[in-house]
């Protein structure tokens, strides 16, 4: 399995503390996932898993059949719901941990590594929530596992496996693409590009647009629309850092600050040491896709997947290498020991940032304001409860005819999660794959609406009449206070009304 060795070995050796971190992170995401509440994206995530198809507006399908899987088997929990990321991310740890291997490492230098993404902020924090986010950090981490294994044994075959991945990575968030794209020019770059120059590598490729081309197929047929809504997302939604020292220091917060020596120590390693200089293609990759990301001004995270190899070099390079190779060898010793305390101290102390070990009202004992992460996860049961009240104020017959129209998926997929056990039909939206679903037979003789301003509606319904507000304490500030309203009698048919609710950002 792992180094070629048997498992056993290996399990022996050093895999017992490896596995035994990986499950330290597994069983903290199980408690605190047990009384946690679902965000705003994992409830569109699980509508998407009611809508099964080759591909959604803003993002590929795999979320969408991880959702519909965990929900059938599983069940509908927050417990359930989130098994597939955690183990996600307990799996990054091993494979993480087995590239120090790879390179030579000993069992400190892995659990310098293991700790280092078991611990930091980002990779805890994603692999506690139903997104694209741990899923595709997962697949860019055995992507790199693959390659450093195809580097080290040259086997060409292993371009199959690659492909496989990638294929995966792809069907899970694009940014893959950008992945491989820096990878292959880090090969030209180094002295592995000769690893380029076969068969395999193009039947790998073969087999990772098959496992795409679904994907594409689907955004053929609806026009691309990935690509309106990444220009209005690229406008609205990216990071406000303006300068690269800005984007730099986004990323040192994100993946623990106090692990940054260690993933820049990896970096020069990559570049500067011989022992590192086989794998330069990965720290070639990383610098390419800094820039890139940076220009086109993406979220931080986009990035982090980018930072396992280079967290394992830098243990493999402090643990092995810098106190080995040194006159002062004997002095400077303490520095691994000293560096795994310093990585799992901080990055414990982090944590209750990244997942909800501590409740809003715990941290606002400590006059720390609720970071947005953790508010986007309140609310959605009051507002589906005030959605409950307006609906209870009709009719039996305009019961029957209502449809709730909301201003953005979260407010939709909560309804349609938390509606059908109050009795509520389900939601329309324009707004990203909601406004592919369409309007789900909707007929707009009765629309209770959610976060829209009756002013900008009033000349398209016969009428319309406030019917309420949302209430929360945690939320998100543009979901407090959000209008609801009662719309009766729209104007023209809603097939015909529909393409102007199209809202992709």
């Amino acid at each position: 399995m792992i180094t070629g060795i048997s498992f056993s070995n290996w399990f022996r050796r050093s895999g017992w503390v490896i596995l035994l971190i990986a499950l330290v992170q597994f069983i903290l995401h199980l408690w605190a996932n047990s009384h946690d509440n679902f965000s705003r994206d994992e409830l569109y995530y699980m509508a998407a898993a009611q809508h099964l198809s080759a591909g959604y507006v803003e993002f590929p399908p795999l979320v969408a059949l991880v959702a519909a899987l965990s929900r059938t088997v599983l069940g509908s929990s927050v417990l359930a719901m989130r098994l597939g990321p955690a183990l996600a991310g307990a799996w990054m740890v091993v494979l993480t941990a087995d590239m120090v291997a790879e390179l030579g490492g000993g069992l400190l230098a892995q659990v310098l590594a293991a700790v280092s993404i078991a611990v930091g902020p980002i990779f805890i924090g994603s692999s506690g929530l139903l997104t694209m986010d741990i899923f595709d950090q997962f697949w860019w981490t055995l992507a790199a596992w693959v390659l450093v294994r195809l580097i080290n044994q040259h086997q060409a075959r292993l371009w199959l496996a690659f492909g496989l991945v990638v294929g995966l990575g792809l069907l899970t968030k694009l940014t893959m693409a950008f992945f491989v794209i820096a990878l292959m020019l880090g090969l030209l770059l180094s002295e592995q590009r000769k690893l380029l120059f076969n068969r395999w590598l193009l039947l790998g490729g073969a087999i990772a647009f098959v496992i795409v081309s679904p994907y594409l197929i689907w955004q053929y047929q609806h026009g691309f629309p990935v690509v309106e809504y990444t220009r209005a997302y690229a406008s609205g939604k990216t990071y406000h850092q303006d300068t690269p020292l800005e984007f730099f220091a986004q990323q040192v917060v994100i993946t623990n600050l106090f692990a940054f020596p260690l993933w820049l120590g990896g970096l020069y390693f990559l570049f500067f040491v011989p022992t590192g200089r086989p794998y330069r293609a990965f720290a070639w990759a990383y610098l390419i896709l800094f820039a890139l990301f940076m220009i086109e001004k993406t979220k931080d995270y986009w990035l982090s997947p980018a930072y396992p190899m280079l967290l394992a070099s830098g243990s493999y390079a402090l643990v092995e290498r810098l106190a080995t190779s040194t006159r002062a060898a004997g002095r400077l010793r303490w520095m691994s020991p000293a560096a795994l305390l310093i990585v799992a101290l901080s990055g414990s102390f982090f944590v209750p940032f990244a997942i909800p070990i501590l409740t809003p009202e715990d941290f606002i004992k400590a006059h720390v304001a609720v970071p947005e992460m953790y508010a986007d996860r309140y609310s959605w049961r009051q507002m589906v409860a005030a959605v409950k009240a307006a609906y209870d104020t009709l009719t039996p017959q305009e019961q029957s005819d209502t449809c709730i129209y909301t201003s953005n998926y979260g407010e939709a997929a909560a309804i349609d999660f938390y509606g059908p056990g109050l009795g509520l039909p389900r939601a329309i939206s324009g707004h990203n794959s909601y406004f592919i679903w369409g309007p789900q037979g909707c007929t707009g003789k009765v629309l209770i609406t959610i976060n829209i301003r009756l002013q900008d509606i009033a000349g398209s319904f016969e009428s319309v009449e406030p019917a309420g507000q949302t209430a929360c304490t945690y939320c998100m500030s543009f979901e407090k206070n959000a209008p609801i309203g009662i719309a009766r009698g729209l104007k023209v048919p809603i097939e015909t009304a529909w393409p102007g609710t199209k809202t992709y950002e």
